[in-house]
């Protein structure tokens, strides 16, 4: 597969919504010993924002990617609306893109509520989408069956609607 060229000038087909990049707090004993961890979203300035390419990577049909925000000084104004606007994608569930089994996936969809996040859908799509390279901090790699656009929750998973569900039965408690 060839690589893409870091220096080369890329061009913007449009702005997609916010990756929430996440901390890890450790929890101690008194002994100091590690007993457990938490997540937690890092401020805003170091979320990331999608990018759809008008050219895919080198040898794919990628068109998004996840980039920081320092990437993109001379859009500032753009990047703030995205920011104020509270979209994420993706959204944490049971089966999301954190690499370990202890995601503690609902700890983190309840702070990610109680901030006010909401999940981006696309408006110009209703498919589903699938994350790739998880291993890279970036995440970087999203992909459709037309490279289009990122994923849109329209068919939500059975995960997502337990989760809902549950929160509903705990509201009522």
């Amino acid at each position: 597969m060839p690589a893409d060229d870091p220096d080369k000038h890329w061009e913007i087909e449009r702005f997609g919504p916010i990756y929430l990049k996440w901390g890890t707090k450790y929890i101690r004993n008194e002994k100091g010993k590690i007993v457990g961890k938490e997540y937690r979203i890092h401020r805003e300035k170091f979320h990331y924002i999608w990018v759809k390419w008008k050219v895919p990577f080198a040898g794919t049909e990628i068109y998004w990617s996840a980039e920081p925000q320092d990437n993109f000084t001379e859009n500032r104004e753009k990047i703030q609306k995205i920011l104020e606007k509270k979209e994420i994608w993706p959204y944490p569930s049971k089966n999301d893109y954190l690499p370990n089994k202890d995601s503690q996936w609902k700890e983190r969809l309840k702070q990610v509520e109680d901030a006010g996040y909401v999940l981006w859908r696309d408006p110009k799509r209703k498919q589903k989408w699938e994350m790739r390279d998880t291993k890279t901090l970036s995440l970087k790699w999203i992909h459709s069956i037309d490279g289009d656009s990122l994923p849109s929750s329209s068919d939500e998973s059975e995960e997502e609607e337990e989760v809902k569900r549950e929160t509903e039965i705990e509201d009522e408690v």
